[in-house]
């Protein structure tokens, strides 16, 4: 499989001319063959992997917790979660996603043949959903500042989830929390287990 969605390195994929990829040859199977492959290329690029992700604190700063659950054709591919003795809950929030990126990035490494380049992230946090699709551009135009002139809060994680989005093709959505959103409820209840554990 190839992902042709890509952004900058992720191209290097290609391993061959697109017309390659139907396979036109001269043994009468070259066709029929061509159309498989490009039939099961075509619904991998329909069906990008779901990441539902959570972070929260118990106080504000205080001990948090983070999860993720990777989700494709309804079949749970990942999770995750852990925690912090004193954070919050923007760094939590930014964490989860964060950590569900290099895990998918470890994950490809295992799968050169078919790796998942397109994603859909869904987020309860409007910081997190807003920050990295808005107002990053405009942090990173300003030397990592906001509109106000003040420095930008949580700038180590917001560089490493600007560097690791850059290495996959994704889609930022907002959830609303504890609405029955199947799993953005099971992150909600790990990042609990998270924090409970930190004791």
């Amino acid at each position: 499989m190839i992902c042709l969605l890509c952004p900058g390195p992720g191209r290097r994929l290609l391993k061959e001319p697109f017309n390659k990829l139907l396979n036109y040859g001269k043994t009468g199977k070259g066709i029929s063959l061509g159309f498989f492959r490009f039939f099961r290329y075509f619904m991998t690029m329909e069906t990008p992997l779901k990441i539902y992700t959570d972070g929260g604190c118990s106080g504000n700063p205080g001990p948090g917790g983070w999860a993720y659950v990777m989700v494709k054709e309804d079949a749970i591919l990942s999770r995750d979660q852990g925690g912090q003795k004193d954070t919050t809950n923007n760094r939590m929030e930014l964490t989860a996603v964060i950590q569900a990126l290099r895990a998918l990035k470890t994950m490809n490494a295992g799968r050169q043949n078919a790796p998942l380049c397109r994603a859909a992230v869904y987020t309860d946090s409007q910081y997190v959903q807003k920050g990295i699709s808005q107002w990053i551009a405009q942090w990173k135009r300003n030397s990592w500042r906001t509109s106000g002139k003040k420095p930008v809060k949580n700038q180590d994680l917001w560089m490493e989830l600007d560097s690791l989005a850059g290495e996959f093709s994704i889609d930022w959505k907002w959830v609303p929390g504890h609405a029955g959103v199947e799993y953005n409820e099971l992150c909600d209840r790990m990042t609990q287990e998270a924090i409970a554990a930190i004791g």
